[in-house]
């Protein structure tokens, strides 16, 4: 895919007014009520916005602040994108990309079902107990 462009930066830059566009992508599989939170949690880090090569906004990840205390983890909350045409890969390419370089050790998550848990393992993940996923780095 080219043209796809991931927009990297703080929860009030990269996806300020689109929390519109955000919810129709995911709201199959989360409740309104757990995105809300999540949108409003202390936290949160940073975010990643994904465009295709219309600049038409495709996707985005929800991250947690990173956390030195748990051996250098950070924590990935939400990633959603439209199917089937591969920018939820390459933003969770990218955020690998970019805890390795910031020396991060794990990216940990909640999968919210079977399906996703299967789609995260091809990038590595291993459960960690039945609610939780984690990619050592």
């Amino acid at each position: 895919m080219t043209g796809v462009t991931i927009v990297r930066g703080n929860r009030k830059s990269v996806l300020r007014d689109k929390r519109k566009d955000m919810y129709s992508l995911i709201k199959k599989n989360i409740s309104k009520g757990w995105f809300k939170n999540t949108m409003r949690s202390s936290a949160r880090g940073n975010n990643y916005a994904v465009y295709n090569n219309s600049g038409k906004f495709a996707g985005f990840a929800m991250m947690g602040k990173d956390l030195p205390h748990l051996g250098g983890s950070t924590y990935l909350f939400l990633i959603g994108a439209r199917p089937g045409k591969g920018y939820g890969t390459q933003l969770l390419h990218q955020i690998i990309r970019n805890a390795q370089v910031r020396g991060l050790k794990y990216i940990m998550l909640e999968p919210t079902d079977e399906r996703v848990k299967i789609w995260y393992r091809r990038f590595g993940f291993k459960n960690v107990s039945n609610n939780l996923m984690a990619l050592a780095l």
